[in-house]
């Protein structure tokens, strides 16, 4: 029994000994990358589990750690890093910054000034100029359309290039224009549409914008962010800020995109009766209410008073017949090409983009 219970005690005492032996102490510093002064209140944590403690005033740290343990190394705006304790007993890091998450706390807001958007008192919503260009749109907004809450983008036609309608936060009037005010690198643009037509649509002027050309959009949909504008803010505001070159090498940017485009559906006419109306056959009109048709040669065409077209004082007969998608077959396959070439760079004092 003595002999039992005095094993049982050493196996105690060597499962204590080797658990404590496994946990060992990590010092070190945490310092700003771009720099080199020290983080207090960074979070250095053992990962997997909630074990952690901030930096000191001075960056410093001292952390017990299991064997084989990863510390991990976060701080707000920073790119966090994880490192292996096995071996180290002093562990130094150097924290980088995060410019995305920078770059996305500050925006644009009205006249070009800069501001963090958890500071603002209104709704805003920046989309970046890559997103827009990701579905190769041919229009200026036709790359975000439904991406944004509140934002109604709609084209009027079917047309590439063709008027496009943007209404925010619903109609406000029912007299007055309902599209927002259009605001280029602070310089309020005239969105109307040039020689209107009733058979046409030529586009707004906003189209005349490349998309490969723009930074990011913001669009402001309260009254406080429109207060600068005035009335001609009153409906929204669409800031356009495009883009600028930077110091460095030049930089070239090739993007090319290609659409093909069918008709989905197309006017099917009955086929038992000709061209005129009122079961008169009219060469000059375009109904297909004439005669029944009956298969006979008969002249065709627009040209004179009715009677037919001509070639060499000839003139051109056909059976009175129905002929097959004779509409449908007027339409070819549509083929838009889309390329783009930019160059842009620069010095400190100089930059362009082409």
């Amino acid at each position: 029994m003595k002999k039992l219970l005095l094993v049982s005690l050493c196996f105690l005492m060597i499962c204590a000994t080797t658990a404590f032996a496994q946990n060992h102490t990590v010092t070190g510093t945490v310092t700003a990358k771009e720099d080199g002064l020290p983080m207090p209140g960074v979070t250095v944590k053992i990962k997997g589990t909630n074990n952690g403690l901030p930096t000191d005033a001075s960056g410093k740290y001292s952390i017990s750690v299991p064997a084989g343990a990863i510390l991990e190394f976060s701080f707000v705006a920073y790119n966090t890093q994880d490192i292996s304790t096995v071996g180290k007993s002093v562990i130094n890091v150097s924290l980088e910054q995060n410019n995305r998450q920078l770059n996305e706390v500050t925006v644009t807001t009205a006249l070009g000034i800069t501001a963090q958007k958890k500071t603002l008192g209104y709704s805003q919503t920046t989309v970046k100029g890559d997103v827009m260009t990701q579905s190769s749109p041919i229009d200026l907004l036709g790359g975000i359309q439904g991406k944004v809450a509140g934002v109604n983008i709609s084209e009027t036609g079917s047309t590439p290039g063709g008027s496009t309608k943007v209404i925010i936060r619903g109609y406000s009037s029912f007299g007055q224009t309902n599209q927002p005010l259009y605001v280029i690198d602070g310089v309020p643009l005239d969105n109307s549409r040039p020689n209107q037509s009733t058979y046409y649509d030529f586009g707004n002027n906003a189209n005349d914008v490349d998309n490969n050309d723009i930074a990011d959009i913001s669009i402001l949909k309260g009254s406080e962010a429109t207060a600068l504008y005035g009335t001609r803010g009153s409906t929204g505001v669409i800031l356009i800020t495009t883009k600028k070159g930077k110091a460095g090498k030049p930089v070239v940017d090739f993007s090319s995109s290609t659409t093909l485009s069918s008709a989905a559906m197309t006017f099917t006419p009955q086929s038992e009766f000709g061209q005129g109306w009122y079961n008169t056959s009219i060469l000059s009109e375009n109904g297909s209410w004439g005669p029944k048709y009956d298969g006979v040669l008969r002249p065709w065409g627009p040209t004179g008073l009715g009677t037919g077209a001509t070639i060499g004082n000839v003139q051109l007969l056909k059976p009175y017949s129905f002929i097959p998608n004779n509409v449908s077959n007027s339409f070819d396959t549509g083929v838009e090409l889309d390329n783009h070439v930019g160059i842009s760079g620069g010095t400190e004092d100089t930059r362009y983009n082409f």
